[in-house]
C-alpha cells in the first residue's frame, strides 16, 4: 500500500506567506531567496504545490457511522 504524507498545515502556511510575500516585493525568485537564504527550487516546488492543491476540490469529511440496533436470539 503506498504511504501518504500528512500535510502540515503550519509548513503550507509558511510557503503561502513566503510566496504572498515574494509577489508583492517585486523582486525575481533569485533575489527573493538569496535575500531570505531561501532555496530557488524549494520556491519553485512550492508554488507550483500550492497551485496544484488550489485546482483540487477539497476532501470531504468523512461520513458518520451509523449505528443500527441488534436483536440477539437464543
Amino acid at each position: 500500500m503506498p504511504r501518504t504524507r500528512r500535510r502540515d498545515p503550519h509548513k503550507e502556511r509558511h510557503w503561502r506567506q513566503l510566496l504572498e510575500q515574494w509577489r508583492r516585493s517585486g523582486l525575481s525568485v533569485r533575489a527573493f531567496c538569496a535575500a531570505r537564504g531561501l532555496s530557488e527550487q524549494s520556491l519553485y516546488w512550492w508554488r507550483r504545490e500550492l497551485a496544484a492543491r488550489d485546482r483540487r476540490p477539497a476532501a470531504a469529511p468523512a461520513p458518520l457511522p451509523h449505528f443500527v440496533p441488534v436483536h440477539v436470539r437464543r
